[in-house]
């Protein structure tokens, strides 16, 4: 990638930036830690097909770019330089809740910009979750899409809820670290 395509990018990732600061109070927001906060969140309802009506979708355009330059491992041998950008998405829904039931699911999308032909694979392993690196090493697939999130809640108890299914989850050993292209998110029961 040549450095008018990089300044693209950033330009582009800034005027996304720029825009969001100007709506004042934002629907989803990420606390320093890496944690994704929701501000409006669905309500309760008194349907099923108001569990659907009354969901909120959620949206985020993402993009990385991760340079690396890498110390030459022996004399005389050339400093490797590694550059790979990602550009994407996210699309989670959250739907109201019946009876304490609620439910849950987040697409995520990532397409890889790099020179497949001077950067080699190993190299990628700093940005692995701007592409699938097995997918390119077989296919030379560039994109990644991942159904990250699939859960069902239930929070009728008080001061307590039950999450079954693929959740993000953020505990003292296990963390989303949404910082990059696409979280970490695990299956479960919490």
């Amino acid at each position: 990638m040549n450095k008018a395509g990089l300044s693209a990018i950033l330009l582009l990732n800034f005027s996304f930036f720029a825009a969001a600061a100007e709506q004042g109070t934002p629907r989803v927001a990420m606390k320093t830690n890496a944690q994704l906060v929701y501000y409006d969140k669905p309500g309760k309802t008194d349907s099923f097909t108001g569990m659907f009506a009354q969901g909120k979708f959620y949206g985020r355009l993402r993009s990385n770019t991760f340079y690396f330059w890498w110390d030459a491992p022996e004399v005389n041998k050339k400093n490797d330089i590694h550059l790979i950008s990602g550009l994407g998405g996210s699309l989670v829904y959250k739907s109201a809740s019946l009876g304490g039931f609620d439910f849950g699911g987040g697409l995520y999308y990532s397409r890889a910009f790099f020179k497949s032909k001077s950067d080699p694979l190993s190299g990628l392993k700093a940005g692995k979750d701007a592409l699938s690196r097995y997918d390119f090493a077989n296919t030379k697939e560039k994109s990644l899409a991942v159904l990250g999130q699939a859960y069902l809640r239930y929070s009728g108890i008080a001061q307590s809820e039950i999450v079954v299914g693929r959740q993000l989850v953020e505990t003292f050993y296990a963390k989303s670290n949404d910082t990059k292209m696409i979280p970490n998110t695990f299956d479960g029961v919490v």
